[in-house]
């Protein structure tokens, strides 16, 4: 089973951590320029790529992108860091939990049944 809270680091990421800190830039500059452009060309070069701040600058962006707002739900597990669910209050969406599975931590697909029935969500298209 994969730990849920030790990071997998090697000697080369030590390195290139450290690298990056000596290089005196450590939010803008060239480490993060090419970790852009690279990324884009990851995605067929149809999107830019803009690193941000933080997990929660990156999941207000990606509600913002599918039209996470005022009167829109957001479903979500209360086992994760506030910054799942900040960011959805933030842009005035109402934020509905749903439990994991203890086994692999990851939502539970009946718990998930079950706020959605206890909602009356038809997710029928």
């Amino acid at each position: 089973m994969i730990p849920i809270s030790r990071p997998l680091l090697g000697e080369e990421e030590v390195e290139e951590v450290k690298r990056v800190l000596l290089s005196g830039y450590l939010a803008h500059g060239p480490e993060v320029e090419a970790f852009e452009e690279e990324f884009s060309r990851f995605l067929g070069g149809r999107v830019r790529a803009a690193a941000v701040s933080s997990g929660t600058a990156a999941l207000y962006l990606a509600y913002v992108a599918t039209g996470l707002q005022r009167g829109k739900r957001l479903l979500t597990t209360p086992f994760t860091f506030m910054a799942t669910a900040s960011p959805a209050v933030q842009l005035g969406a109402e934020v509905l939990f749903a439990d994991i599975d203890p086994e692999t931590f990851c939502l539970s697909t009946e718990a998930v049944k079950e706020v959605l029935e206890r909602e009356e969500i038809d997710l029928r298209f």
